[in-house]
């Protein structure tokens, strides 16, 4: 059936996600004079990785140097923790512009924690000393609904509840019109936007995983890039966090803290870091390799039939409820509301996926090497390495957000064709494979390799993810119904990304920071460089690797 009603826009820069790297480009390239339009999933203030900051994590903040001596320790602790796989270019240009952001969210209103006139700093796993500003409570909501109010003044538009799941190119190949699905409770409509420049902003992979802490990223962003001929970089790395089960899934506790705790399998076996837990408190690096030690744990038991039902195991933290208390006073009190009381019970915790370190190749503009795409936040890649410093997450999407808006308002040009894509579906066609037990079949695929990887694990995974590409293949999204076809859509892009993912571990054959694998134990210097992923073929990719 074929219907031509559809929700017509037009703008000059269309901007996909509107977390903080999508709301900071947009706000930079309105201040050039473009028309811009944001296009976000949620509400205009519900937006990704940052509105999930006040749910999942104690405390947060953002990273910062503040004078040119820790510009050039911070850029170098970057570019060594990143073990030599991000790019030198962009950790420069992060270091060296994070002071200029912090400014700019105080210039929006922004608060942050303070005794008398000096910002509370913290020292956080990965950092040689206190860089990390202390933000207030609700940091995540505030700074996106300050965004949010400054993008509205300068005259941004915005189109919220509303999903893009494919961007089509003109003769010339430049991206122009991306076809997206807008929901509401009354209805579900069809929606067409021509566009001279669009930035992706759209968040990393987390729903490749059963557990992640910002389970809405569903690596869209990075699959429309990969169909308009960007590269991808990086992809194989993530952060690797012990994460909560339930009741608040894909909750994170501190390291600090975490790694205090008493951890047993269902076979109440114990975890053994090898840290002394009547010692001090152990530094920030031990908390990190601990946290990644715990990971490693959890896998095992998984393999070997001694973890819950949902993967999990139990951690007990009832011996340091005055820490807690002291500590995570409103973690205890959001899990506690939720008949989870840390005090006297277990939680149940296992691994998953706490941020993407790899995603659409970019130059410092945001630019991707195909003319008119631009992308920011955590879908873009180089900045991240083999590992993440923690704190970088928010101020990375400033400033590449920041960056990536005056590029693409500037890239602009003349106005491209007039005429709008035909958009049809077949309200009959009504597939046989939910996107429900599509999403079950891939977290069963990938959960296996999330850890750990060799080349057994991830010929089987191939196998298992390409038969599911296959009987995708058979429900083309043009002739889904409206209703189901984002759902559909964001089905297709996890598994393309799983594949792309698959590809570039296999061929990085070493063990580099949170990329490990068993049959390559060791790192390598043949691949002191990033990995680039294209695809050549729908269910094939070719990945080289460069410096």
């Amino acid at each position: 059936m074929l219907k031509e009603e559809f929700e017509k826009w037009e703008t000059d820069v269309l901007i996909v996600g509107g977390g903080s790297a999508g709301l900071r480009a947009a706000l930079a390239a309105r201040e050039t004079g473009a028309r811009v339009l944001v296009v976000n999933r949620g509400g205009k203030t519900y937006g990704g990785a940052t509105s999930y900051l006040d749910k999942l994590i104690e405390v947060t903040g953002l990273a910062v140097a503040l004078n040119k001596e820790d510009s050039d320790l911070y850029y170098k602790e970057l570019y060594d923790f990143g073990m030599k796989v991000n790019s030198r270019e962009l950790v420069r240009t992060f270091t060296d512009n994070s002071e200029k952001e912090l400014r700019f969210l105080e210039s929006i209103g922004v608060e942050f924690e303070r005794q008398g006139n000096e910002y509370v700093w913290m020292q956080i796993p990965s950092h040689s000393r206190p860089r990390v500003v202390k933000g207030m409570s609700d940091f995540g909501t505030e700074i996106l609904t300050r965004l949010v109010k400054a993008c509205e003044e300068k005259g941004v538009q915005f189109l919220a509840h509303t999903g893009i799941y494919e961007i089509i190119k003109d003769s010339s190949g430049h991206p122009r019109w991306a076809l997206g699905i807008h929901k509401t409770q009354k209805c579900t409509q069809p929606v067409q936007i021509r566009f001279s420049s669009v930035i992706i902003a759209t968040g990393g992979f987390g729903n490749l995983f059963s557990y992640a802490t910002n389970p809405q990223g569903n690596a869209s962003g990075m699959a429309i890039g990969l169909d308009l001929g960007a590269a991808l970089t990086n992809l194989e790395f993530m952060h690797i966090l012990p994460l909560f089960v339930s009741p608040i899934r894909g909750f994170y506790m501190i390291s600090a803290l975490l790694s205090q705790g008493k951890i047993l399998n269902t076979a109440k076996e114990p975890f053994s870091s090898g840290w002394d837990h009547s010692s001090q408190e152990p530094d920030t690096v031990t908390q990190g390799n601990i946290t990644f030690e715990i990971c490693k744990w959890i896998e095992k038991q998984q393999e070997m039939g001694k973890a819950t039902s949902d993967g999990g195991v139990y951690w007990y933290g009832t011996h340091l409820i005055d820490v807690m208390k002291h500590r995570i006073p409103r973690s205890l009190e959001m899990l506690k509301a939720r008949n989870l009381d840390l005090t006297s019970q277990p939680a149940i915790i296992s691994s998953g996926c706490h941020q993407a370190l790899g995603g659409i190749a970019i130059n410092p503009q945001g630019e991707t090497g195909v003319a008119g795409l631009f992308a920011c936040g955590e879908c873009a890649g180089g900045f991240q390495g083999a590992q993440r410093m923690m704190g970088t997450g928010v101020m990375d999407a400033l400033v590449f957000g920041s960056r990536a808006g005056r590029a693409a308002a500037e890239a602009i040009g003349q106005p491209g064709t007039k005429h709008w894509v035909v958009m049809s579906e077949d309200v009959n066609r009504t597939p046989e494979l939910t996107c429900d037990k599509g999403f079950r079949q891939l977290h069963a695929s990938m959960d296996r390799i999330l850890v750990t990887k060799n080349k057994e694990k991830l010929r089987r995974a191939q196998m298992e993810v390409e038969s599911l590409q296959k009987s995708l293949e058979h429900y083309p999204l043009n002739a889904i119904p409206y209703k189901d076809r984002l759902r559909y859509s964001e089905l297709k892009h996890a598994v393309s990304i799983a594949q792309a993912f698959i590809a570039s571990s296999q061929a990085r054959e070493e063990s580099r920071g949170s990329f490990v694998r068993s049959d390559f134990p060791d790192q390598s210097q043949h691949f002191d460089k990033q990995s680039f992923v294209h695809r050549i073929q729908p269910d094939q990719f070719q990945v080289a690797f460069h410096s």
